[in-house]
């Protein structure tokens, strides 16, 4: 029986210990997981930006989007560009029109004329009333950004032509970041205007001209992978998660230190981070 009583109280002693050891994790986990008691974030502040526009108000990479998006000033707009057959950068996600027109072809084998053509039919934020929209020419969607304040985020990864550099010519003035396909795209930045920001995916090769990484936030973004990347990391949020997973993860990237957080649901993280910052006094 002293036998049982010894085996009990030294497992007794095991589980104190490992709930003592665990304790630390535990309540960094439920910090993120509601938010509350966060510590206060230290560095640069956490950085919202508006995935394809503002997606509760309009279709994904639209003008409209955009624009909507702009108006609720968040930090930064992202946005997909891809270069038609005549030479023409436009704004969609996809390097065909398929998915989100009643278009058919690859962008970048298609003119101009055709792609003007093409009308919203689906995508990400599509209603019924998006079907007299257009895929806008990216000077189109510059044009309604002049007095925009925040980083604008040019999504190349997705391009099958065109020269980065060109993007750098098209935006001069703007405050302007380059998701880059390769760090020859970030290179050949550089080389045009060495004060456009550049991003990578992390699982390209680096390179020096590269200025900060793009990471999934719900594989990536964790606190001990943050400690080994020696650049600044934006992470954003893919379309298939659920808007509460995405504010978890929210708070998982201010309290981890990522510089910014690509969004679908603008309006919410914004209210969020605001939420996350420490009261003035």
């Amino acid at each position: 029986m002293t036998r049982v009583r010894w085996a009990i109280a030294a497992l007794g002693v095991v589980l104190v210990a490992m709930l003592i050891m665990a304790a630390p994790r535990m309540w960094d986990a439920a910090q993120i997981r509601t938010g509350w008691g966060l510590p206060d974030r230290v560095g640069p502040p956490l950085l919202i930006v508006a995935h394809r526009g503002d997606l509760e108000a309009h279709p994904e990479d639209t003008a409209e989007s955009i624009w909507a998006a702009a108006a609720l000033r968040p930090d930064g707009i992202e946005m997909d560009v891809h270069r038609s057959s005549s030479g023409t950068w436009y704004v969609i996600h996809d390097p065909t029109l398929d998915r989100t027109t009643d278009g058919r072809g690859r962008v970048s084998e298609l003119p101009d004329v055709a792609i003007d053509a093409a009308r919203i039919d689906a995508g990400l934020g599509f209603s019924a009333d998006g079907g007299s929209l257009h895929v806008p020419r990216l000077l189109e969607v510059l044009d309604g950004l002049e007095d925009f304040e925040g980083t604008i985020y040019l999504d190349l990864q997705h391009a099958e032509s065109g020269d980065p550099a060109e993007l750098v010519d098209l935006t001069q003035g703007m405050h302007v970041a380059i998701i880059c396909r390769s760090a020859a795209d970030a290179a050949a930045v550089k080389a045009r205007d060495d004060g456009v920001e550049t991003l990578l995916r992390v699982f390209y090769p680096r390179g020096p001209s590269v200025d900060g990484l793009l990471a999934d936030a719900s594989v990536e973004a964790s606190p001990r992978l943050m400690e080994r990347w020696p650049l600044p990391v934006t992470v954003y949020v893919d379309e298939s998660h659920f808007a509460d997973d995405e504010y978890v993860l929210l708070r998982s990237a201010w309290a981890t230190g990522v510089k910014a957080f690509i969004t679908n649901h603008l309006e919410d993280a914004l209210a969020t981070r605001d939420g996350l910052v420490p009261a003035g006094p």
